[in-house]
């Protein structure tokens, strides 16, 4: 009996301690399904726009060529002479040097022969000069006794009687005074001189090779100065004038940036490339004909400007900027782009631009610059 009452009283006393807690559980329940999940913040790398003019830098690759360079070819036919420095390639010359020199013997006495008849020629007409133009007697005894086939043919003397040149012409003195000088120009063409201080590039003939008219014998190129080759996108290059500072860089550990000054540029533009080829002096004894070198030139300047990296825009002309704590999709206006940066307008200042889209997911998700608790 005694245990009957007591589960009766164990019973009820559960009963009522179950009416709260049912009443509180049920409750709360509700409150909890009110609550939001909690929310993701993405962290992203970011700068802060403050507009102002900036100079685009324009950047480039460009090929060192030297100042002068000419093929040789040969104008004569000719044996070629082991004499002087060997032309060979990598060996140099100075101005004046004979680079190249071809066996004239066989032109040499041809032309001295042609010396020896006109001196003769001279000296048939002297008698009629005494008679007829007295004169001009001494002028031309003069010009005999001077007168040395081995040497360059001196210019004739001064003739301003009108009858005295007709007489000479007729005697063919003008005549065989002109091929003789046109023999001479020829046998100069047996001597190959260098224009200029330079050094042979490449040779296609040895000494002993019999040479043709028209043979490329080779290339000379001017040592110094050298000049770098650039070509500049059109659109860009209307920005560069003659004299303008250049900016030149080298990837070879221990050199130092050099500068060099603009010193040509091409006014026609390339229709394959679309670009404009400009062309810069520079004085560096460690640079190489050949070498390429990589540089940047001031261009167009631009008013309420931002500059970012490329990564940081969306579909060309677009990007994300963080208000209110939330990426959203914003519009500028893209100006230039250099290398991996792009130069942008249409920003208030202090705007935040997420630097790197692909952090930021999508439109409207919720973002937090690198750093920020």
């Amino acid at each position: 009996m005694n245990r009957r009452k007591l589960s009766v009283l164990a019973g009820a006393l559960i009963f009522i301690i179950s009416i709260p807690l049912a009443w509180y559980l049920s409750g709360s329940a509700p409150e909890q399904a009110d609550r939001e999940p909690p929310v993701d913040v993405i962290k992203v790398p970011t700068i802060t726009a403050n507009p102002g003019t900036l100079t685009n830098r324009i950047q480039f690759t460009g090929r060192v060529i030297p100042e002068g360079r000419f093929d040789i070819f040969a104008e004569v036919t000719g044996r070629l002479m082991p004499e002087g420095k060997p032309f060979k390639t990598g060996t140099t010359f100075e101005k004046g040097e004979a680079i190249i020199t071809l066996n004239d013997d066989e032109q040499r006495q041809q032309l001295k022969a042609s010396k020896y008849e006109f001196s003769a020629l001279i000296s048939r007409i002297l008698p009629d000069i005494n008679i007829d133009y007295p004169n001009a007697y001494d002028d031309w005894q003069q010009y005999l006794e001077n007168f040395d086939a081995s040497d360059a043919i001196p210019p004739l003397p001064e003739v301003n009687n009108r009858q005295l040149q007709l007489y000479l012409n007729s005697q063919n003195i003008y005549s065989r005074y002109a091929s003789i000088r046109q023999q001479e120009v020829r046998v100069d063409k047996f001597t190959i001189e260098a224009p200029f201080d330079g050094v042979v590039t490449e040779n296609t003939v040895d000494p002993g090779a019999l040479v043709q008219p028209s043979q490329r014998l080779g290339e000379f190129t001017k040592i110094d100065p050298l000049e770098i080759e650039a070509s500049i996108p059109a659109e860009q290059a209307q920005f560069i004038k003659v004299g303008d500072r250049v900016e030149l860089q080298f990837r070879t550990a221990g050199r130092k940036d050099v500068e060099a000054r603009i010193d040509r540029k091409n006014a026609v533009i390339d229709p394959s490339s679309q670009s404009v080829k400009v062309f810069m002096k520079i004085n560096d004894s460690n640079l190489k004909a050949g070498a390429y070198v990589e540089g940047s030139i001031a261009g167009r300047p631009f008013d309420n400007a931002v500059r970012i990296h490329q990564d940081a825009l969306v579909r060309d002309n677009n990007i994300f900027v963080i208000r209110d704590s939330t990426a959203h999709f914003t519009e500028i206006n893209v100006l230039a782009q250099s290398g991996d940066s792009v130069t942008i307008s249409g920003l208030k200042p202090s705007t935040v631009i997420i630097d790197d889209f692909r952090e930021a997911s999508f439109e409207g998700s919720t973002v937090a610059p690198l750093g920020d608790q």
